[in-house]
């Protein structure tokens, strides 16, 4: 496959902060639903022994770990396309008017590339015609 990216953190700081924030969203939920259950008043609480403890936590560590790496990979499809972007116009502006955004399938901003294509074909065309309109 031509068009497929090897590298799945492509912008680190962007993916990190959500995959941080999804990591922290799901650990408030799931402790809170732990406590509610114990608080409840019409529920029946939990008897905390060690092995339920310990199950709860491998539970929740794999939890967070599936989080963690489902966010990396869901920004993957948008923090691909920003880098696309950037590298395409850049070639376009370095002088390669032939230079078009080409995003994979399933990424994010198709309708944006497509947008941006059509006004880099414009331009283009202009600059070959000497910037007469």
């Amino acid at each position: 496959m031509q068009n497929r990216r090897k590298t799945v953190v492509i912008n680190k700081k962007f993916q990190h902060h959500y995959a941080l924030l999804f990591v922290a969203c799901t650990i408030f939920l799931v402790n809170l639903i732990i406590v509610l259950n114990v608080v409840w008043p019409d529920s029946d609480p939990i008897n905390l022994t060690m092995g339920i403890a310990s199950t709860i936590a491998v539970v929740e560590m794999a939890l967070l770990v599936g989080v963690w790496f489902g966010t990396i990979r869901i920004t993957h499809h948008i923090a691909g396309p920003v880098y696309v972007f950037t590298r395409d116009i850049d070639r376009f502006a370095a002088g390669e008017y032939s230079a078009r955004i080409r995003l994979r399938e399933h990424d994010m901003f198709q309708e944006e590339a497509s947008k941006i294509n059509a006004s880099l074909d414009k331009l283009e065309q202009s600059l070959r015609t000497g910037g007469a309109q």
